[in-house]
Formats: C-alpha cells, sequence, structure tokens
C-alpha cells in the first residue's frame, strides 16, 4: 500500500521546520534543547530529536556530558540538585507516556542495560551499542548456549529462570514475573539488571491494567528488536565503538576521554584507542 500523500507532505514540511530551526539555533543548541523555544512539544518531536541525538539520558546526572529528555521538555539546563520527584515533575506531562510508547512501538530504546545510566537510544544506534555487549542479543535463541552460560557460572539461576520464561512465553510485566517466578522484589530486580546489561532483554511498555504503579513489561532482545540483533551480529567491536563515539563527539566535541568513559560506561584505554583511530 502506498503512503498516503497527505502524511508525507505533513512530514516534509515538520522537516523543513526542523531544518529552518537547526540552521538559526545551532547545532549544540539544537541537539541539547535547554531553552523553552526549542522544548519538546509532543510524541513526535521527541522522536525526531532522540533519532537526532543518537544518546540521551532519561534525567541529567551529575558528571555525565549527555543530552537528557528531562532538560529538552522542560526546555532550560539543568542546575544541580535532586532530578527525582521534584516539584518539576508535573511539569514533564507526557514524557511519562513518551517513554513507554517508544518502546510499545519500537521507535527507540529505553532502559539501562546498553549504557550504564537510564537512557534512550535511537534505532540507528541500537545495533552498535547490542554489539558491545557480552551476549549481542543472541541469547535468546539458543538456549542451550544460555543454560551453558548459567552452569559455567556466568549467568545468575535467577536470571536464567526468568530469561527462560520470557522466551517460552513472550513479553510480560514485571508483577507477572514475579508472580510465575516466585522471587522476592528484591532478586527479581537483581535478576532482570543482570539480563538488561547483558543485553539480554529490553524493555516495551508498562501495563496499567491493575491498580497502583504501572508494571514495566519486558521482553527478550531478539523479540523486542530483531533487526537491531541481526545487525549486531555482523559489527565488529572495533566498529560499533567507532560509531558510538562518533555519535557522543558530536553531543559533546570538546569531551575528555574521561567524559566519554563516564558517558559510555567504557575502559578508559578502549576510548583513548578507539578516538585515535577517528582522526
Amino acid at each position: 500500500m502506498l503512503p498516503d500523500s497527505t502524511e508525507i507532505i505533513r512530514q516534509a514540511r515538520e522537516q523543513r521546520t526542523r531544518d529552518l530551526e537547526r540552521a538559526i539555533y545551532g547545532e549544540k543548541a539544537w541537539l541539547w534543547r535547554q531553552r523553552p523555544d526549542l522544548a519538546l512539544r509532543d510524541f513526535d518531536d521527541f522522536v525526531a530529536w532522540l533519532n537526532d541525538v543518537g544518546l540521551a539520558l532519561f534525567l541529567p546526572k551529575r558528571g555525565v556530558l549527555l543530552p537528557s529528555a528531562r532538560e529538552a521538555v522542560l526546555g532550560r539546563p539543568y542546575q544541580g540538585g535532586p532530578v527525582w520527584m521534584t516539584e518539576e515533575w508535573g511539569e514533564l506531562g507526557g514524557l511519562w507516556q513518551w517513554k513507554d510508547r517508544l518502546g510499545t512501538e519500537r521507535l527507540g530504546y529505553y532502559g539501562i542495560g546498553l549504557l550504564p545510566h537510564l537512557s534512550f537510544v535511537s534505532l540507528t544506534l541500537l545495533p552498535s551499542l547490542l554489539a558491545l555487549t557480552s551476549s549481542r542479543g543472541r541469547l535468546a535463541s539458543s538456549r542451550g548456549r544460555l543454560a551453558g552460560l548459567y552452569e559455567e557460572g556466568y549467568l545468575t539461576r535467577d536470571a536464567h529462570r526468568l530469561h527462560e520464561m520470557l522466551t517460552e512465553r513472550g513479553a510480560m510485566g514485571r508483577n507477572a514475573l514475579r508472580r510465575l517466578a516466585g522471587l522476592s522484589a528484591a532478586r527479581l530486580g537483581r535478576g532482570l539488571r543482570e539480563l538488561e546489561a547483558d543485553g539480554l532483554i529490553a524493555r516495551v511498555g508498562v501495563d496499567d491494567s491493575a491498580p497502583g504503579w504501572p508494571s514495566t513489561i519486558y521482553a527478550t532482545f531478539e523479540e523486542a528488536y530483531p533487526a537491531a540483533v541481526d545487525e549486531a551480529a555482523h559489527l565488529q567491536d572495533e566498529d560499533a565503538r567507532r560509531r558510538v563515539l562518533s555519535a557522543y563527539l558530536r553531543l559533546v566535541p570538546d569531551a575528555t576521554d574521561r567524559d566519554a568513559r563516564r558517558a559510555l560506561g567504557w575502559p578508559l584505554a578502549a576510548i583513548e584507542g578507539t578516538r585515535s583511530r577517528l582522526a
């Protein structure tokens, strides 16, 4: 089916507007959005911004040089102090729904596994970051390999059990996982964090059908982002590092190697080596 011509025209006009604003305000202001007249307005604006920056924090973090969705929505830079449950909480508006919708519609990644902070990653950079994990997202299709990692001590019993459940049953909310696995909240949290850090699971929305706080929905990475997993399988580590570091230095051109280490979580030697080959 051909795309609707009205939608094509609308997207073209929005792209021209973004290009014009970018030219007027400059690259840094456009990417970081730390001014009221550049604040993100809606979900489409948020997705377009993420595709522009490639990497972004959910909330700003002291000492970590990366754009944050919080600053981009509020249209002002972080001035220090608390970022959780502040008086600005209500001003963040749709960001709470946007972060969940991003995963539900598979328009980007939101989580804490691929970077050492709660972050957003564009679909363009997702394969490169996934390629730098220990699994490259591939263990979802190889239960024998997963069991081997558990038996060899590289994967805890709880993480192995949770991954097996998601592989067999498909995407599932955190509360349902806890009930089925019979784990305490602490053990469940540790198991999920382990699987996220290894690039084995991803957040794909929330379940708000029950009273109380919505429950994060998890899926195996291969179910959630199969194209990213396929691409990651063919990327060499150095190529993946070059892509990610180039994207980071575009956001922070004057970043030191230590700045990059804090943002990306890589060993300093890896950053120094990759940066030397970018010149």
